[in-house]
């Protein structure tokens, strides 16, 4: 889908919030030095690395899951066993060590569970893991994600304004721009507002629910516009959207097209889908889960908007967006290949 430059100040006009949102996003992103978000200074992150700080930490989680767990252990345990011939007890050891950043029960205890035998390689971890602690509870990324050690309520607020990077703020702020300003026009500034803001929340919770809390902060805009993008899906699904395709460097074989809004579910909620069962959820650094939590969110307000007989306003033509009858007349356009 093409990023609308050509926007109209009247269309920002009509859509205070959605401006509001985008300049909020952008001038957090700007003035807060977190160091591109949940990325570690050089020498913390070499330290996190040692081979000697990850068998400790895999150690102790191992040791608390058979405990606390035990079926769970014994679930592992039995499918690592089956894997035997192909696995190495290195990456039994990586499994553990990557899981247990996910689990925020036994990082809120895990300086009172039972040290390693090895007193020194002990002693060494803690000392690295209470800087690591210290660092996510400083760094804005931590003060204003939702993570393990910060889970209150306003942090489901606040992390759907932080973005870790550019790329990261790029791609959410062109969904916002987009989305943002049809939901607008359709239910009013209010009740864009609350769907921002509330799919942001449903987002954080679902994410939680489902993946676990974890040290690295979640933060960015992308559950919260998520629930925008998948209320406007229902509201208005005779709309067609502006999609911009390229083959080859050749007239003909690219340009602008005008397609199917259905056309954004294979595109993108089928992509978080298919991460979720491909890969194993510690190893993800993109916040499925919350997207798809936000989605379902977003399906649901439109749901009971249309429950409730909600007749949108939008009724226009925008640059980015038209009805099927109208695409004969963009034919003329001569933009248009198709």
């Amino acid at each position: 889908m093409i990023f609308p430059f050509w926007l109209k100040m009247t269309y920002f006009k009509r859509a205070p919030v959605t401006l509001m949102l985008f300049l909020i996003c952008v001038f957090f992103y700007l003035v807060l030095p977190m160091k591109n978000g949940i990325h570690l200074p050089r020498e913390l992150s070499q330290k996190l690395s040692q081979k000697s700080f990850s068998s400790v930490q895999s150690y102790l989680y191992e040791s608390y899951v058979k405990d606390n767990k035990p079926s769970e252990w014994k679930f592992w345990e039995k499918r690592f066993s089956e894997r035997s011939q192909y696995l190495k007890g290195a990456e039994w050891e990586d499994f553990w060590f990557q899981m247990s950043f996910k689990d925020g029960p036994f990082l809120g205890m895990i300086l009172d569970l039972a040290p390693h035998p090895d007193s020194i390689r002990y002693e060494s971890w803690k000392k690295i893991f209470i800087e690591f602690k210290n660092y996510q509870q400083r760094d804005f990324s931590g003060l204003f994600g939702v993570s393990t050690y910060g889970s209150g309520w306003s942090h489901f607020i606040t992390y759907q304004f932080i973005h870790s990077g550019f790329l990261h703020l790029f791609s959410n702020m062109m969904i916002l721009l987009l989305f943002g300003i049809l939901v607008e026009l359709q239910v009013g500034s209010w009740a864009c507002l609350l769907l921002y803001l509330l799919g942001g929340v449903a987002g954080g919770l679902f994410y939680n629910l489902t993946t676990g809390s974890n040290m690295a902060p979640l933060i960015g805009a992308s559950g919260s516009v998520s629930a925008l993008l998948s209320f406007y899906l229902v509201m208005e699904p005779r709309r067609y959207l502006r999609f911009f395709f390229f083959f080859f460097p050749s007239e003909d074989y690219f340009g602008d097209i005008y397609l199917s809004k259905w056309w954004l579910i294979p595109l993108l909620i089928l992509t978080d889908i298919n991460a979720l069962l491909t890969h194993p959820d510690w190893s993800l650094t993109v916040a499925h889960t919350a997207h798809l939590g936000a989605i379902l969110f977003g399906l649901l307000m439109a749901g009971v908007a249309k429950l409730l007989s909600f007749q949108p306003r939008l009724n226009e033509t925008l640059s980015w967006v038209t009805h099927p009858e109208e695409i004969v007349l963009v034919k003329e356009d001569p933009h248009w290949i198709g």
